[in-house]
């Protein structure tokens, strides 16, 4: 058995618990990300899963994947936003790196099954959400294929994350009060914007109103996404109420932002989604009645698939929606069962 070993509490209580059931454990330790700046914790985290593999007694490796991350997720993730988009880079890094590169590699060494510490069930090649909601990956998990799923374990998807705490400290794991890991190893402690900044040629512009009144100014309009309302550099507008702002409207090409007070502005109306690069983990006859979330531990809407040609998917929504931007996924359910998903292309409000 395989593991892969985050140096986090979440993995080290999967490889104890495996190594508990008898199995014969093997830890891996992945290098995603070479950090000159030093602003990444691979060097600490590296240190972490040694002494976890240590302490339960099982082999440790490392492996060095960064030049895969690198091109399948960091330049995917770049280009995505250098174009407006709001790209998911944990999707990516499930999809290109640990459920293909690393998947593929353990295989190749003989081993049978690869466990990691996500929070999801499978259920006879079916993946289901985890017992803890709040915790529940199976988002992120949308995009790997059947084959790679049926030789996957999550030990972590019948626990919750304080039962995964208590195990941790039960058996005085040397990370049983680690702090969990927040956002991408990458960007560090930086705001996600200073990290862009860093690999996205951006320019100022005008923040508008909807008659085209200048009212302030943005540093890039790449840097925001649609119905945001966090960090919009306007203050009291004279003439209107002192209610929030919200971003209705992406002028990429102008590079001109548009915001109103309306949060369910026709311009942020969303009623018919387009997906392409379609994963099914279990295949559905379509049209077929789904529950759609676009973000993860977001609401589950309401939808209908409909396939087209090229590979393409039309979800059409029971009741609108707001504030979905390009480069989402959106991914479908049956009720608890993740069905697969897709990134979203297009989106029309009728």
């Amino acid at each position: 058995m395989a593991v892969g070993l985050s140096g986090g509490v979440d993995s080290a209580v999967t490889a104890l618990i495996l190594k508990n059931e008898g199995y014969e454990v093997h830890a891996f330790y992945m290098v995603n990300w070479h950090d000159d700046a030093n602003l990444c914790r691979n060097d600490s985290d590296h240190k972490d899963a040694m002494a976890i593999a240590d302490q339960i007694g099982i082999p440790f490796e490392v492996l060095d994947f960064s030049n895969e991350y690198k091109a399948s997720v960091f330049s995917r993730m770049i280009d995505g936003f250098s174009n407006g988009h709001v790209p998911n880079p944990d999707i990516f890094c499930n999809q290109y790196v640990k459920f293909k590169v690393f998947f593929d590699t353990v295989r190749r060494l003989g081993f049978d099954y690869l466990a990691t510490g996500h929070y999801a069930n499978i259920d006879n090649g079916r993946l289901i959400k985890a017992n803890d909601a709040k915790k529940d990956q199976t988002y992120f998990l949308c995009a790997i294929d059947q084959n790679t799923l049926s030789h996957l374990k999550f030990p972590l998807g019948q626990l919750t994350k304080k039962e995964v705490r208590f195990i941790a400290e039960q058996n005085q794991l040397v990370v049983a009060k680690k702090k969990d890991s927040v956002g991408v190893c990458f960007v560090g402690p930086r705001s996600f914007k200073a990290f862009l900044r860093s690999y996205i040629i951006s320019k100022p512009g005008d923040i508008v109103l909807e008659n085209g009144k200048v009212v302030g100014q943005h540093d890039g309009v790449v840097f925001y996404t649609l119905g945001q309302r966090q960090g919009i550099a306007v203050g009291g507008i004279k003439g209107y109420e002192d209610k929030p702002w919200y971003i209705v409207q992406k002028q990429i090409e102008n590079n001109i932002l548009m915001i109103s007070q309306n949060s369910k502005h026709p311009l942020l109306r969303v009623k018919r989604i387009k997906c392409h690069s379609i994963n099914w983990i279990r295949h559905v006859p379509q049209p077929h009645t789904v529950q759609c979330v676009i973000r993860h531990n977001g609401v589950a809407y309401d939808a209908t698939l409909e396939p087209q040609q090229n590979e393409v998917i039309w979800v059409t929504l029971n009741e609108p929606i707001y504030g979905v931007s390009i480069g989402q996924w959106c991914v479908w359910y049956d009720h608890d069962e993740c069905l697969g998903g897709g990134e979203i292309c297009e989106t029309s409000a009728t």
